[in-house]
């Protein structure tokens, strides 16, 4: 079929539709029906398709099957209003938007804790925002162990003011969902659904100042006076509203985004009033201490850092051994971003560790299998087993952030990983969140001199580590930046594997980084090579080094 038929087909289908759009958006069977025309109409049917449906859209969004219809044809307004649509369209749009804010307004509460409504009207927000309708989904806490690590400043996504298309419509949306919360209080903000519905608000919010301060008095309970730091004052039931929704499953959240977003002086006067006369209690609370990783995540500048780590270092072991270790990594992510405490963090966590003194093996391994320490209350008896047991994802992580330190901050850290046995080596480079920590370690400020140590204790086992993916890259790292005799161990081991690696999906790339096949044919001219290439880079690293600042400090950092 012909575009030109196709296009017309399912115009007269739509049309087909006109004074049942209710009726079979919310029939379970049509609605799917009704999901795939739009889905594949020009802009011209959408628009006409959501001005009819917009006296009644209130009721399609809250329904089990309409609500995805309307989910669907928002997604395709969105997509239509992004790009370049005729002023016609964009005119209908508009009219069909002007309703749809009415009859969603009128009953803002019930489409706010209705569980499908509560989803429209997410995507509601962000259409009239330009916000980006994928970030609507609820995001899960915690994260992968690269998202925890990242040291680039995860702040929320922003709306400028400038890209939003219907600013009339929007704050009229967003005065109908506060005057809720006014009439209600903290009830709604603890709502499984309506909780979202004002996460997505404050976002869309985050870069107009005024108002997100207003918002973020109204979601407190307190009269907005800020005029600077310490004018916003946070009366008694303004504190037990925040406790309410900190201590609160669904309200920890909206708590969460509230602190990613607000102002600077609205943050300053909720971390000193708010959380720090509760922080211990927060901090092992099983929902409030996601707030306090949040708190410490938003930080704004460094005294706020040393106040929340002079509070908290004494508590360090109580917050492991509760299992709240995301607090601790929080602290250590922070220490490193704005550079400061670094060393106090560092000597707290291992005090807290019960280090056996400066070389003792057992801090490193107390945090690769941290929960396992924990488990066994600190037994000066407990030793790790390396049988299949996998490593604490958070311990990892924080071990990762400590080798980025500056040397001596790290020190306990790294002569204590030079000091565990090859086996258990072995053992964290196989191991998926392991293999970071020692490539972290590969790419720290240590001396050369002590990776290559670390790197010699891994003979015997480079095809062991060739054959697996995640050790893989570790194994190139190795080879990186070890010692021209640690390179050909490297490569020797790997000659008989071949063919083998030629097989795998990272074998190639390997080969040919190492230079397998020229080692087999005449080890000896592959070393006089690598000796050569490796006094050319260090011929290079001392110009550099002699004649310019930016030289030195670039080839400090390369291991060169």
């Amino acid at each position: 079929m012909e575009d030109d038929e196709r296009m017309a087909l399912i115009e007269k289908a739509l049309e087909e539709t006109h004074g049942k759009e209710c009726e079979l958006a919310c029939d379970k069977s049509c609605s799917r029906v009704l999901e795939l025309l739009i889905s594949l109409s020009g802009p011209e049917q959408i628009a006409s398709f959501l001005h009819r449906l917009s006296p009644s859209f209130y009721v399609v969004s809250t329904d089990p099957a309409g609500s995805h219809v309307a989910e669907a044809v928002l997604k395709c307004a969105a997509l239509i209003l992004q790009g370049h649509a005729s002023d016609g369209v964009c005119k209908t749009l508009e009219q069909a938007f002007i309703i749809v804010c009415q009859v969603v307004g009128d009953n803002i509460v019930e489409a706010m804790t209705n569980s499908y409504g509560s989803h429209v009207l997410r995507s509601l927000l962000c259409v009239l925002s330009s916000f980006p309708l994928e970030l609507t989904q609820k995001r899960s806490r915690g994260g992968g162990l690269s998202s925890r690590v990242s040291l680039s400043q995860e702040t929320a996504k922003r709306v400028k003011q400038d890209d939003v298309i219907f600013p009339h419509l929007l704050q009229l949306l967003i005065g109908r969902i506060l005057d809720s919360v006014k009439m209600i209080g903290p009830e709604l903000c603890m709502d499984a659904f309506a909780g979202p519905v004002l996460q997505i608000t404050l976002r869309v919010l985050a870069e107009d100042i005024s108002r997100i301060t207003m918002a973020c008095c109204v979601l407190l309970g307190c009269k907005n006076k800020a005029g600077g730091e310490g004018d916003t004052l946070l009366d008694k039931s303004n504190l037990e509203n925040i406790q309410k929704l900190t201590l609160n499953d669904f309200g920890s959240h909206l708590v969460e985004v509230m602190l990613e977003v607000a102002p600077d002086d609205i943050y300053q006067i909720m971390l000193k009033q708010a959380f720090m006369p509760h922080l211990l209690e927060y901090a092992l609370h099983p929902y409030a201490n996601f707030v306090v990783q949040a708190l410490i995540g938003s930080i704004r500048k460094q005294d706020q850092v040393v106040l929340l780590l002079s509070n908290l270092k004494p508590s360090f072991w109580k917050l492991m051994e509760q299992k709240r270790s995301g607090i601790l990594l929080s602290l250590l992510k922070a220490c490193k971003q704005y550079q400061c405490s670094e060393q106090e963090v560092c000597s707290s966590l291992a005090k807290a560790l019960n280090s056996d003194g400066l070389k003792s093996p057992l801090l490193i391994l107390r945090l690769l299998f941290l929960e396992s320490y924990m488990a066994s209350g600190g037994s000066k008896e407990w030793r790790p087993n390396l049988n299949g047991q996998k490593m604490s994802v958070l311990g990892c992580a924080m071990l990762q952030l400590i080798f980025s330190f500056p040397m001596e901050c790290s020190q306990l850290y790294w002569l204590s990983l030079l000091n565990i046995k090859p086996e258990e080596i072995l053992a964290t480079v196989k191991d998926l969140g392991g293999c970071h920590v020692i490539e972290s370690f590969l790419s720290s400020k240590v001396p050369l001199k002590h990776k290559n140590l670390l790197i010699g204790k891994l003979k015997g086992h480079f095809v062991e580590l060739a054959n697996s993916t995640s050790s893989s890259f570790t194994l190139e790292r190795c080879f990186s930046i070890g010692s021209v005799d640690l390179k050909e161990a490297i490569v020797s081991e790997l000659v008989s594997i071949q063919v083998d690696l030629a097989k795998c999906k990272h074998g190639p790339h390997l080969a040919k980084s190492f230079d397998i096949a020229g080692y087999s044919k005449d080890p000896d001219h592959w070393r006089k090579r690598i000796i050569r290439k490796e006094g050319a880079l260090k011929a290079f690293a001392d110009v550099f080094d002699l004649t310019s600042p930016k030289g030195k400090k670039r080839v400090a950092g390369s291991e060169l």
